[in-house]
């Protein structure tokens, strides 16, 4: 798997796990650089089953809400799928005032989720 600059990602067997480097992702020039990373982390044929972990992130922009709106697009298109996980309260208010919790399948931490892909 190649080098992603803003992201920390590894194989679990069929689930291609992603953690943040950044505990506040509000700015566009760092939103636009996590979200090419992700995108092209998408655009490898393994990555089948992508699961992004949000613990130890405090904010987001909207213009990585959008970011994560395109990326689940992406996936439902190869037919793959995306989960995130460890959702904290403050992130978890700003997907229930967008209504993108209705959207993204959330899980409560890891290792719930990784079980759900199997």
């Amino acid at each position: 798997m190649p080098a992603y600059h803003y992201l920390g990602v590894r194989n679990n067997g069929a689930v291609v796990v992603v953690h943040f480097g950044d505990c506040r992702v509000l700015d566009i020039e760092t939103a636009d650089r996590i979200g090419d990373d992700l995108y092209r982390l998408t655009d490898e044929p393994d990555c089948r089953n992508l699961l992004l972990c949000f613990s130890g992130i405090t904010g987001l922009s909207s213009v990585m809400l959008g970011k994560l709106l395109v990326l689940r697009k992406k996936m439902e298109r190869k037919r793959g799928r995306i989960k995130l996980c460890d959702v904290g309260s403050e992130i978890n208010e700003v997907f229930a005032a967008t209504k993108l919790n209705r959207l993204l399948d959330i899980d409560k931490n890891e290792a719930e989720a990784l079980k759900t892909f199997a």
